[in-house]
């Protein structure tokens, strides 16, 4: 009963970081559309991989993230570089053409790639298994870390899956729709600098 009680939280936490649009549920999206259901598959299975690794890692270093003010400062540091950087590139990617989106074929590649780069995913997962383990919900047993990194995965996928399914049931004009796609990731990206900022500068009160 534990166990289940660890998926259940664990998942419904993972669903409801992943369900705002976002970089990588964005990129399931406009992939579906211009590249088809195999490739947005790939996709979403190179981001699960990472996500499943930062939430068993974020799992066995919670208590130290979590006590320490510093770490958590690096870590957002991190993502107002990365994530300022991917809006430039996504605000230029806007006005790349189709074909030069479909020419990059490594798509597993692109959601390892895209999925580490969302370096806030590591303190998100480190603040809920601490809060699981000041509630008494788990500890630090390997088999409940795997339960933890597992319900992190399946959450996730559950989300871009569903990004991507639905993606494909509505039409589109390809080449507005990747660049308007491009411009949304960017403004998301825009917006996640701004609230990592206000984040950084609270954390120094």
């Amino acid at each position: 009963m534990a166990y289940l009680s660890l998926f259940a939280i664990t998942f419904f936490a993972a669903v409801l970081a992943t369900l705002p649009p976002g970089l990588l549920n964005m990129n399931a999206v406009k992939i579906r559309v211009t590249n088809g259901k195999r490739a947005a598959l790939f996709f979403i299975l190179g981001v699960i991989v990472v996500v499943a690794i930062e939430a068993w890692a974020a799992a066995v270093f919670s208590k130290f993230v979590y006590q320490n003010p510093e770490v958590q400062r690096r870590f957002l540091w991190v993502g107002i570089f990365v994530f300022s950087v991917l809006a430039l590139y996504f605000f230029r990617a806007a006005y790349r053409t189709v074909h030069t989106l479909r020419t990059q074929r490594n798509f597993f590649t692109r959601g390892l790639v895209l999925a580490l780069l969302n370096v806030l995913n590591i303190p998100f997962y480190a603040l809920l298994h601490a809060l699981l383990r000041n509630a008494s919900l788990v500890r630090l047993a390997p088999s409940e870390t795997l339960v933890f990194a597992s319900a992190a995965l399946g959450g996730t996928f559950i989300v871009l899956y569903g990004y991507s399914y639905g993606s494909s049931k509505i039409a589109f004009d390809e080449r507005h729709f990747q660049r308007r796609s491009n411009r949304t990731i960017a403004f998301v990206m825009l917006i996640l600098v701004f609230i990592s900022f206000i984040r950084l500068i609270s954390s120094y009160d």
